[in-house]
């Protein structure tokens, strides 16, 4: 997942997934959704972001999240703990 701002748009997009976008809904709100071919989400963009988030540059610094990437964490039962 990635999430950019830009200030000089003042979008803020949140990318879920990179794959080819086959359907976009623009919203009276502001917010496009972007659908891949199976009709699941792959981003979406709000438009005047700083309109409805106070500081969304704040939001751009977590670039990218890889559930894979994060350190494991044991289940109590694997540490021994309680359960």
């Amino acid at each position: 997942m990635t999430i950019t701002y830009s200030p000089e748009e003042d979008t803020l997009r949140i990318l879920f997934r990179n794959a080819p976008i086959h359907e976009t809904e623009v919203h009276p709100s502001g917010l496009i959704l972007d659908f891949d071919q199976h009709g699941g989400i792959l981003g979406l963009e709000l438009a005047s972001a700083s309109e409805h988030i106070s500081r969304p540059e704040a939001l751009a610094a977590v670039t990218a999240f890889r559930p894979e990437a994060a350190p494991a964490v044991p289940l109590p039962e694997e540490s021994g703990g309680p359960v």
